[in-house]
């Protein structure tokens, strides 16, 4: 009895340790199971790590990634810096934007108006020389990005003021007849708006160079629509035009502003745990258990976030000497994969790239808009020599050819590469570009409230009218 005993308490023995070895690999293997997401989650981590850092790799050999101080603009030494006389005359103005808005709110070649236009240019007299005088030098970096790439938007509205002043001396001189110095006043502009633009960011080129460019091209409009400037003068604002390289800056800013996007602010804050995901709830990502993921999930989503961003970006700098069409399709190429990722790893990109409200996401429309500012500075250029043409020859050219037999270059459009299109009317003439959408819609201008931006039916227009 006691062998049979001991044999079954051994049994039982064996099937207790047995149940407890069960249990315990129970245990294990469902804590293997929970433990897969975890592992699989840093194996995430370690690998889109990993990929950022060899795509940050790649697109720093491709020249894509660049220290914003090796893009500030240098003044060798022994060279005047144009910014100390910027900064001088700025100063030195004396009329606040706010009287200048009066002035352009006047009907034009109203006596009130010109009698307003010659306090202006009298009141700042020493200001609008020393703008002269600074856009004559060669080498401009403004002090204040020495430090802070971003600290020329506290000068915008400096900037604004001077090129409203520019503007008010430049038609002053057209209604007393002095066309020849209106267009010069002109090329003032075109040449601060030049070194405004070397800045290395967005705001610099769409809130101030390219607002000057713009009070320029109505300048040279309203010149070449009020007589005929000598041919002299004609050329050498076709000169100055033709060094105005918008594309060349465009590519700038675009690389100082990814460098500071990438580098020190948005997603640098952002994987650091210093910014507010709930700042980031682009269109579409405004659920409270995908803005919870990504918080938990932070080194994962903001490593994967940061490398759609960055690859949209590079697809900008990569196309900004590009003609428009090839661009447009890079870029859309480019916005397309974004919108394809999953959000809870692309918040802070679509944000960014989407603009909440926007009509056209920021990388289309800056685009556009560099192409539209170039395509209006080259019909300006065709423009000056239909003008200088007719005061030699007593007509206007009946076509492109006939002037590029008079020994006038003509850029082409960069909407497309071909030809700008010249029509002659019943008072003057006619240039466009063909816009955007890369069709001849007729030399109709762009209606913001009708059309699109990327879309139209609009052309890029420079019309002059007698």
């Amino acid at each position: 009895m006691s062998a049979v005993s001991t044999d079954g308490g051994d049994a039982l023995q064996r099937s207790s340790g047995l149940r407890t070895f069960n249990r315990l690999g129970c245990l294990a293997l469902i804590a293997l199971v929970l433990m897969l997401p975890v592992i699989g989650y840093f194996q995430a981590v370690r690998e889109a790590g990993s990929d950022l850092a060899a795509l940050k790799k790649r697109l720093t050999a491709e020249g894509i990634l660049v220290p914003v101080e090796q893009l500030i603009p240098k003044v060798p030494k022994g060279e005047q810096n144009a910014a100390d006389l910027y900064l001088l005359a700025f100063n030195a103005l004396q009329t606040p934007v706010q009287q200048l808005d009066i002035v352009h709110n006047l009907p034009s070649g109203s006596p009130k108006r010109l009698r307003f236009l010659r306090r202006v240019v009298a009141q700042n007299t020493a200001g609008l020389r020393l703008l002269e005088e600074a856009s004559r030098l060669t080498y401009c970096a403004f002090p204040i990005n020495w430090n802070d790439p971003y600290a020329l938007p506290s000068h915008h509205s400096k900037v604004r003021s001077a090129g409203m002043c520019m503007l008010d001396r430049a038609e002053l001189l057209m209604a007393d007849g002095d066309l020849d110095a209106a267009l010069d006043s002109t090329g003032t502009m075109l040449r601060m708006a030049t070194h405004v633009g070397a800045e290395p960011t967005l705001f610099a080129q769409l809130g101030a160079a390219w607002f000057l460019e713009n009070l320029a091209i109505g300048a040279a409009s309203e010149t070449l629509g009020a007589g005929s400037p000598s041919p002299a003068a004609c050329q050498r604002l076709f000169e100055e035009i033709g060094r105005v390289d918008n594309r060349r800056d465009y590519a700038r800013s675009l690389r100082g502003d990814l460098m500071n996007t990438v580098g020190q602010h948005v997603f640098g804050d952002l994987a650091g745990g210093k910014g507010r995901i709930e700042d980031l709830r682009g269109p579409g990502a405004t659920d409270e258990l995908l803005v919870w993921s990504s918080r938990l999930l932070r080194r994962f989503a903001f490593a994967r976030d940061e490398i759609h961003y960055l690859t949209v970006a590079a697809a900008c700098v990569r196309t900004a000497d590009r003609e428009s069409a090839d661009a447009v399709k890079l870029i859309q190429g480019a916005l397309d994969a974004l919108r394809g990722a999953p959000q809870i790893e692309s918040m802070a990109s679509r944000w960014m790239v989407f603009m909440p409200g926007a009509e056209v996401p920021l990388p289309l429309s800056t685009a556009i808009l560099c192409n539209s500012r170039t395509a209006s500075l080259r019909a300006a250029q065709v423009a000056l020599a239909s003008v200088a043409f007719q005061a030699e020859k007593g007509r206007y050219p009946n076509s492109l050819t006939e002037l590029r037999a008079a020994g006038w270059n003509l850029p082409r459009d960069p909407f497309g590469g071909a030809d700008l299109r010249y029509r002659r009317e019943k008072r003057g003439f006619v240039v466009y570009s063909l816009g955007p959408n890369m069709a001849d819609d007729n030399a109709t201008e762009y209606d913001s409230k009708t059309m699109s931006l990327s879309d139209g039916p609009y052309d890029i227009v420079f019309r002059v009218k007698r």
